[in-house]
């Protein structure tokens, strides 16, 4: 699935009773200026509901530089009910969460995964989320993720290639 403008596909989360879901599996390859986005579309603070799911061998891809090959925005709904899933699968592009202001975070799990020219950014401010539902405890990242991201027992761990990958406290050992 492809297009040479605008957003591949994009997700729009308009209920508050019924998820819409996608889940991108096999080899299944998506590409576009931004590959997939999940957008809350309305101002008015109500929860939607929405999941995407990642896994096995599906490439998810920005087809410009410094694009997008997943994120989520919200124009003012709430992200409370919103979850992505990554345990596979290869992104060229960045993955952004939170793309606007929010006080409670989008459930993010990502277990797996090659981030091949990006990382896993939270635009969130720290500051004011007072509900974090990230949860990076695996993959292999090109640039450093975010550190609110990683939860309590994980850590990031630079590679010698250069690249960075996520894993326990328990079996990191440095260098």
């Amino acid at each position: 699935l492809a297009t040479e403008t605008g957003i591949a596909v994009r997700l729009f989360a308009n209920s508050q009773t019924f998820a819409n879901s996608v889940v991108v599996m096999g080899t299944t390859e998506i590409s576009g200026p931004a590959a997939m986005q999940i957008m809350l579309p309305s101002a008015n603070n109500q929860t939607r509901k929405a999941s995407v799911t990642i896994q096995d061998s599906a490439v998810i891809r920005s087809t410009t530089q410094d694009g997008f090959a997943l994120y989520t925005y919200s124009a003012g709904n709430s992200l409370s009910d919103v979850a992505v899933n990554i345990s596979g699968g290869q992104f060229y592009g960045w993955v952004g969460y939170s793309a606007a202001p929010v006080t409670v975070t989008e459930t993010v799990n990502v277990t797996g995964g090659i981030f091949a020219d990006c990382t896993v950014h939270s635009y969130a401010d720290p500051a004011t989320v007072q509900t974090n539902n990230y949860s990076v405890t695996g993959g292999n990242f090109a640039s450093k993720p975010s550190a609110i991201c990683v939860p309590d027992g994980y850590v990031i761990a630079a590679n010698k290639n250069g690249s960075y990958s996520v894993v326990s406290e328990l079996s990191y050992i440095q260098d």
